[in-house]
This record gives structure tokens, sequence and C-alpha cells, in this order.
């Protein structure tokens, strides 16, 4: 298709094997132009046809190749059928069906006598399990860091577990694991007797329990903006528990160092517009901000603190100073 525009005389010409255009003076300038879009349009569209028709043909072919991969996993299936078919009637599996009853009643014996002889948990084996931790403490903190509990190393959320423990807090320590296979030393076990350590791929056996139990307060005070946390909130919301996110560092100018590789912004910021309250020393750059009672709160009200809660004094340390602040 082609089409010659004459500026001299506004004359329009189409050479077209199915249409005649007369030569003639285009009356107006609003026609011309009119004329002009509409066989651009039909131009584009002759242009899309041959990709339209390419992508047709690829869709076909597609579809062939799923229908040849469905025939052939049906004759498999068939192959499959009849030789199984062919084994249940077979001479071997007939004469040996005795013996595999016998097998049965064998197991079923065996789980009986354990279930029979078997020693009963003791209290002290509950008390050891998360279940029985969470139902012997009925003031519960829950911590996370990004290292293990371990006295030995000088981490604050590990001094924070420590002196809420000595309060009588029952400390719930979720400890750093970089991915769920990584060993993680005293991994659901109490280490303590206010001190339990859980690693972080638990949160959902930790959240089950404390929706079943209830316990009479929970606190879960968030060193880390991990995403086994951050997808625990609404649950945790609906468990009661408090949730305080404590901005230790700037994850975000550790992470463009190299030093945090599992940080992602989007999730500290869910989080500080979702924790009960927030507080820390690495604080810039975060809104809205609004200074109550010493403490940096941002996103819902700040929950009152319970009196009924263990009391941490701040004349201990310069750690318990912090919490009692934190926690206030």
């Amino acid at each position: 298709m082609e089409l010659a525009w004459h500026r001299s005389d506004l004359l329009w010409t189409r050479e077209l094997a199915d249409v005649a255009i007369p030569n003639e003076r285009i009356s107006s300038d609003e026609e011309g132009l009119g004329f002009f879009d509409s066989v651009l349009d039909r131009c584009e569209a002759d242009k899309k046809l041959p990709r339209i028709i390419l992508r047709n043909e690829e869709l076909e072919a597609e579809i062939m190749r799923v229908v040849a991969e469905r025939d052939e996993a049906n004759r498999r299936n068939d192959e499959t059928q009849h030789q199984i078919r062919d084994l249940l009637n077979s001479r071997s599996w007939k004469i040996s069906a005795p013996f595999r009853s016998l097998g049965t009643i064998a197991r079923q014996a065996r789980g009986a006598v354990r279930h029979r002889f078997g020693r009963e948990p003791t209290a002290e084996d509950q008390a050891n399990t998360l279940e029985g931790f969470v139902r012997n403490h009925p003031h519960l903190l829950l911590m996370n860091a990004a290292s293990r509990l371990d006295p030995a190393l000088d981490e604050p959320a590990v001094a924070f577990a420590n002196v809420a423990a000595e309060a009588g807090y029952g400390v719930v320590f979720i400890g750093w694991q970089m991915i769920e296979t990584d060993a993680l030393p005293g991994r659901s076990s109490r280490l303590a007797p206010n001190l339990f350590q859980i690693g972080r791929y638990d949160m959902k056996e930790l959240v089950a329990v404390l929706k079943h139990v209830k316990p009479a307060s929970t606190t879960c005070l968030v060193t880390v903006p991990m995403l086994e946390i951050v997808q625990s909130l609404l649950k945790l919301e609906e468990a009661g528990v408090r949730v305080i996110y404590h901005k230790l560092q700037d994850w975000g100018e550790i992470a463009q160092k190299g030093l945090a590789p599992w940080f992602e912004d989007h999730l500290e910021r869910h989080l500080i517009l979702n924790a009960d309250k927030v507080t820390g020393i690495a604080l810039s750059g975060l809104e809205p901000i609004v200074q109550e009672s010493n403490a940096i709160v941002v996103g819902k009200k700040v929950l009152p603190l319970s009196p009924a809660r263990p009391a941490i004094s701040p004349k201990s340390s310069i750690w318990a100073a912090q919490l009692q602040m934190i926690l206030q």
C-alpha cells in the first residue's frame, strides 16, 4: 500500500488493488486528516496481522506439545496399572498374603506393648517442652536476635533476656539461623528455669502454643526485623501479644556493606508501622515519629504496662534500665 501526499494541491492518492480513490481536491483539512488517520490505522492493522498469525501458530504448537505429554502420561499410567494387576494376580503374591497379615499384626502388637509399658512423661518432661514452659510462665517475653542465647556473647538482646529472666519473666529467645537446616545449640530446650530457646523457623509452633495456652501477658521484643516475625504479626496480635520493635542498628546501612544479606527494607517498614511501640538508638529516617514519655512511639497507640507484670529494677544494671524503658 502506498500513500502520496501532494502538498501543492492537497490531493490524496491511494494506490490499492481493491479500492479506487479519485484524485480530487479535498474540500476540508479536517476531512483530509480524518481520512489520513483511517488509512494509517488500516496500515497498522495490516502490519499486526502477520504477528497475530505467528503467535496463533506458536500457541497451537504449544497445545499440541501439552496434548502429547498428556497422552504419554496416560500411556504410562495404563502400563503401571497393567503391571499392578499382573502382580496381584500372580501366584507369589497370593502365597505371601498370610505372611503380610502376620507382619501387620506384629507391628500393632509392638505399638500396644510400648504404649502399655512405656514411661509416662513426668511434670519435668512436660515443663521442658515449649508448651509446658509457656503454661508455667503467665508473663512471657518473646525476644529475637541476630545470635543464639549464649551468656558469653556481648549482645544487647542476650543481656535483655538475662535481665528479664532474673526479674521473673518467662523468656522465649528466638535464636538466629541463616537457613532452616542451620544448627542452633540448645534449640527447642529450656536453658534455665526462666529461659527457653527456639529457632527463627519455629515461629509457627510458638504462635500456635500462644493461641492455645493464652498467657496472662505476652510481649514480643523484636531486635531483628526478620521475615518470620513480620509474617506472624497478625497472628501474634490475635493471640494478644504486644509487639515492640527495638531498633538497635541501621540495618539498611549494614546491608549495603554486605553484612546483612537477609535484610529487606519493606519488612522493617511494615514492622515499624504495625508494631505497638518502636524504640531504639538508630531511628533516623523513620516517620511518623512521636515523642512520648522519653520513648519513641510509632504506629499504634502504646499499651499501658500491666501492674501484674514482673517489675524490673533499673538500679541493677544499665541493661535493666534500658529494658525497663522499652517495656514501659
